[in-house]
């Protein structure tokens, strides 16, 4: 479970359920003055008051104050403490520019992939194009690729999601997971006598219709597509999210972007000729010297270039992950203060 889904959890328990709105507006108001009349729509269910103001107060930076309003009691203390240790982790940046930025949320060293992060920026623009299609070869970090997503479209209003295709294979899963995400009332239309891609079209209409109307600006991301041996995905399913991106095109312009890792099918025309295309590529031992320099620098910690250099050296040529738990780790040391030096001898000269 996401932390976002144990915080929400949470939130919805902190009130009798009779009065939870009532008393739910009255704690928003209190932290937010205006935002309960701007944001959340005339009746509203508490569930959807809840996923739209959890999503904008941590979008907005003030999600603390609503996580020091819940009552801790011994069924949700260890759940607490994992979201308090998370709260806590302020990411002080290592530039002054958040689109040059290599250590993302969770202390995530990103290197390299200098396309993606101005063809992330103009999809997150407010005329950005609808659609960031991204392949690559196996081991060139394409997955990697949701977190500097997530850490892009922050900056410009957008909240985030990941869907893994491969767990979600039927187009009502997929459609049912992303409205729950959105926080509306999980209400499919069912199968009938249309054909299977008419009906996942239909499944796509509810989605447009939940972002027409919480107005929130959402970039999906669309992953971990089934690879062979596994059975491919079947075609209603590609065709929601067709659909989708088609929205993303014509009627959800200023709300929706679509990011899809690998898809393993075409987009018709329309959609290719409007949308951005990324080839993800490995990133080499210059690349995590680049990384580890600039955090060492922002952070004042004094390593030499070629001490990191002759670490480096050890990892090149091994998998992404060990290059990667490899920088995380690196960071990590570096960011330990040094050991003081030992003092005297009991009994000995001071």
């Amino acid at each position: 479970m996401e932390l976002r889904d144990i915080l929400i959890k949470n939130v919805e328990a902190m009130f009798p359920t009779a009065t939870f709105v009532l008393n739910f507006q009255n704690l928003v108001d209190g932290i937010k003055p205006g935002f309960w009349n701007a944001a959340i729509p005339i009746g509203a269910t508490p569930s959807n008051a809840v996923n739209i103001t959890v999503d904008r107060a941590i979008m907005e930076g003030w999600i603390k104050r609503i996580f020091d309003a819940i009552p801790r009691n011994p069924a949700n203390a260890a759940e607490l403490d994992v979201i308090q240790a998370h709260l806590e982790v302020v990411l002080v940046p290592t530039i002054a520019d958040p689109f040059r930025e290599v250590l993302l949320d969770g202390n995530r060293p990103f290197a390299n992939r200098e396309d993606l992060r101005f063809l992330l920026k103009d999809l997150c623009a407010p005329a950005g194009p609808p659609l960031l299609m991204i392949n690559g070869d196996p081991q060139t970090g394409k997955s990697f690729s949701f977190y500097l997503a997530q850490h892009i479209a922050r900056r410009q209003g957008f909240v985030t999601s990941q869907f893994e295709v491969d767990t979600l294979v039927n187009p009502d899963q997929l459609a049912a997971e992303i409205l729950r995400r959105i926080g509306v009332p999980v209400e499919l239309e069912e199968k009938g006598v249309e054909s299977a891609q008419r009906w996942a079209e239909k499944l796509a209409d509810q989605v447009k219709t939940a972002i027409e109307e919480r107005k929130q600006r959402r970039l999906f991301v669309f992953d971990s597509f089934p690879l062979d041996p596994k059975p491919p995905l079947p075609p209603e399913t590609l065709s929601f999210i067709v659909r989708l991106a088609k929205y993303a095109d014509q009627e959800l312009g200023p709300w929706l972007r679509i990011v899809t890792i690998q898809f393993p099918a075409e987009f018709p025309s329309t959609i290719q000729d409007a949308a951005e295309r990324d080839e993800a590529r490995p990133f080499s031992g210059a690349d995590m010297l680049a990384v580890l320099k600039q955090v060492a620098g922002a952070r004042g910690w004094s390593v030499s270039d070629q001490a990191l250099l002759d670490e480096i050296r050890q990892v090149e040529g091994k998998p992404l992950r060990d290059r990667f738990l490899f920088m995380k780790r690196t960071l990590r040391r570096l960011a330990r203060p040094p050991a003081a030096p030992p003092g005297p001898l009991p009994g000995g000269p001071t």
